[in-house]
């Protein structure tokens, strides 16, 4: 650049005609064109190691330092890096390629890892990632299946045997499955007959008038004819059936308890602390939400207690606190877990 601007203002001043100045002139041209040469060189040599073209590399390399530039110009560094790089990716490339005709899947693995960490992507990568990939998928796909036997899980089940079928998978785990989806669909046919009853039945036991024994009996009903056409009762869907029906039991049961905890709370003359009405608001209002009753009038009513002597609580607590700075804190068998009191509120 610099011979550039002083050859620009030689032609201003006239040197460049000066019959004196030729020589002087004539070197500067042709050094000018040199170094001009050498500049779209190491271009060339810059966008050969962005392409990764190794042959190009070696030819522009061979080229520039026949023009004179020496091995620490920062464009031959950076080629050289790349030469190197690309050096190690083939060797690299080399032992997946062994690992692929061993069918050694441990070593393969490792390779692939090793070729993802510095960027290598060719075919022989690209193949080996699907092995990999395949092998991941099948291991998934066999705990997938070993999932929704437990869960007893049909959809799950189903989905897992049509990967195996789109992979290919076979064997003694899949025939397995295979049988144990045959009697989720039996067993499924059987159950969705008690379905019906049993939804009733929860949306009933959510409802404001809760529930009575006649509610739970069209579920009874419905699950001894399931047991007659073939549902065994130790099947996951009747067992299933059975906690819900004994949940509807347990909260027949608790009716009475809630009523008589709401009296104790609305009655103001009585001798016991907020503290006990606050403990046995909480533990009767636990088992309530448990049990899945928050639309229950009465056990609306409950929360609203419960509300209601949580801030007489808080209150009195307060005013012990201001009272006495040595009681800094409640023992924690007075304290409630934040997030139980929340979910009470």
């Amino acid at each position: 650049e610099g011979l550039k601007a002083a050859m620009a203002d030689a032609e201003t001043c006239g040197l460049t005609t000066n019959p004196l100045k030729t020589e002087v002139i004539v070197n500067a041209t042709s050094e000018l064109q040199r170094l001009g040469e050498i500049a779209s060189s190491l271009a060339d040599l810059l966008a050969a190691c962005t392409a990764r073209d190794k042959n190009a590399i070696m030819a522009l390399l061979k080229t520039v330092k026949a023009k004179g530039v020496t091995d620490d110009a920062p464009e031959c560094n950076r080629a050289q890096g790349v030469l190197s790089a690309l050096e190690e990716e083939a060797k690299l490339t080399e032992k997946i390629e062994a690992a692929l005709k061993a069918k050694d899947n441990k070593s393969l693995k490792q390779l692939w890892n090793e070729a993802n960490k510095v960027g290598l992507s060719n075919n022989t990568v690209q193949a080996a990632g699907m092995i990999i990939n395949r092998e991941a998928t099948i291991k998934k796909t066999l705990d997938k299946m070993k999932a929704a036997e437990t869960n007893w899980n049909l959809d799950e089940m189903n989905e897992a045997l049509e990967t195996c079928i789109q992979l290919g998978i076979e064997g003694e785990e899949v025939e397995h499955a295979k049988s144990i989806l045959d009697e989720m669909k039996k067993e499924g046919l059987l159950a969705s007959k008690i379905q019906a009853a049993a939804n009733t039945l929860t949306m009933k036991s959510n409802s404001k008038n809760g529930i009575g024994e006649s509610d739970i009996e069209p579920l009874i009903k419905a699950m001894d004819e399931a047991v007659s056409s073939g549902l065994s009762k130790t099947s996951k869907s009747y067992t299933k059936f059975e906690k819900m029906k004994n949940n509807a039991l347990e909260q027949i049961e608790l009716y009475s308890e809630i009523n008589d905890v709401i009296a104790t709370l609305d009655d103001r003359s009585s001798d016991a602390s907020v503290e006990d009405k606050f403990k046995l608001a909480s533990k009767t209002l636990n088992k309530a939400l448990d049990l899945g009753m928050e639309g229950v009038a009465s056990v609306i009513t409950l929360k609203a207690l419960f509300r209601e002597y949580d801030r007489l609580v808080q209150d009195a607590r307060r005013e012990r606190n201001e009272a006495s700075d040595d009681d800094e804190s409640e023992s924690d068998e007075d304290e409630e877990d934040e997030e139980e009191v929340e979910r009470k509120r």
